[in-house]
């Protein structure tokens, strides 16, 4: 077992051009340059103020730090239609090109980590996820909620993809992510996906827990193997930007593939390009959500893009 996780962290290694100057099993973190991460920080912000903006017909103040602008509008943003009880907050029609903003200055990360070279495939759209420190009972409790121990392979990821991880505003010291050292016996039986998250939670051994202390002006790439959850406490708004990339090296480990995913990936050239050259767009409107709650294995929504 402890050969297959060796295996996984050295192929993570062999992602990016640009050193790391973090590493633990099966996750490693990078320094970015300023202007990519302000970049990250102003597409996103002009992002939550066009949804705010679209969705009330109410002219909001722009603040200058996208903190202070999620301080005074908190509620508002909380009450958007377009965030998933796990926090993704999707684009629509309304919102596309200040999507598209966060979009460019994702593949901009993507291009300076060199992982357009290294990976074949691209998830798109990206995710930003909205969280707070007090969710609901009914959030907590949703069958693949990330507040509870969990591998992405469980929610239908596939086993050879990386997460790229990039904190964008808040606190994640309280509302971070937690992880843990793998056990021995996530491999092979636990490498697909579950219907529900507790169903892998007796893997966890509460001594091997430790906080992954993420910081602003860092990007950090995961394994899909590790498991991992959502700190709560801190009842502030917090964002994240995050999309799962695929490695052209393959690994006898990668034994779990999920073709109804397939959908959601473009060719790392083609994706390299989004907000440039191409435009990714949906015919959904920014509405409220009057649809069951369903648990899928596929992606929240469907997209295209224009070239």
């Amino acid at each position: 077992m402890s050969d297959i996780y060796k295996a996984r962290h050295k192929r993570l290694e062999s992602l990016c051009n640009v050193r790391h100057d973090m590493s633990i099993e099966m996750c490693l973190g990078f320094k970015i340059p300023d202007n990519i991460m302000t970049n990250i920080r102003h597409s996103t912000h002009m992002f939550l103020y066009e949804c705010l903006s679209e969705y009330n017909g109410y002219k909001y103040e722009y603040s200058n730090s996208i903190e202070s602008f999620c301080d005074w509008y908190e509620e508002d943003i909380k009450s958007l239609p377009n965030i998933t009880p796990n926090g993704l907050m999707m684009s629509k029609r309304e919102t596309a090109c200040s999507y598209n903003g966060i979009l460019r200055s994702a593949s901009k990360l993507v291009q300076y980590l060199g992982l357009n070279n290294t990976c074949k495939k691209i998830h798109f759209p990206v995710n930003i996820r909205i969280r707070w420190g007090n969710p609901s009972e009914e959030q907590l409790t949703r069958p693949y909620s990330s507040t509870k121990w969990h591998s992405d392979i469980w929610a239908g990821e596939s086993a050879e993809n990386v997460m790229l991880h990039t904190p964008i505003f808040g606190d994640f010291v309280s509302n971070g992510i937690g992880i843990t050292k793998n056990p021995d016996n996530f491999y092979p039986d636990f490498v697909r996906d579950l219907n529900d998250f507790n169903d892998g939670s007796h893997l966890v051994n509460k001594s091997d827990e430790y906080n992954l202390n993420m910081e602003i002006g860092h990007s950090y790439i995961l394994d899909s193997f590790l498991l991992h959850k959502t700190r709560y406490g801190y009842p502030k708004l917090r964002g994240i930007l995050s999309f799962p990339l695929v490695p052209k090296e393959k690994l006898d480990s990668d034994i779990y593939h999920n073709v109804l995913r397939d959908e959601n990936y473009l060719p790392s050239d083609i994706w390299s390009g989004m907000g440039e050259d191409i435009f990714v767009i949906t015919d959904k409107h920014l509405e409220p959500y009057n649809n069951e709650d369903v648990t899928k294995k596929s992606y929240a929504d469907k997209y295209r893009y224009l070239k």
